[in-house]
């Protein structure tokens, strides 16, 4: 399960925040971190964890 703020897929944060400031990357070149081949297995929810229960 994968639990996310935002609807989109998770994105490469350090290109974001390290190559599109510095203008070696475009933004629309940043990749998601996980391919959408691999998204189809996935349960997402679009959310925000307020507590995390390892036990259970």
């Amino acid at each position: 399960m994968l639990v996310e703020r935002k609807p989109e897929a998770p994105y490469d944060r350090t290109a974001l925040s390290k190559f599109v400031p510095s203008g070696k990357m475009d933004i629309k070149d940043v990749s998601h971190m996980l391919k959408e081949d691999i998204l189809q297995y996935v349960d997402r929810v679009q959310g925000e964890v307020s507590r995390l229960d390892t036990r259970e």
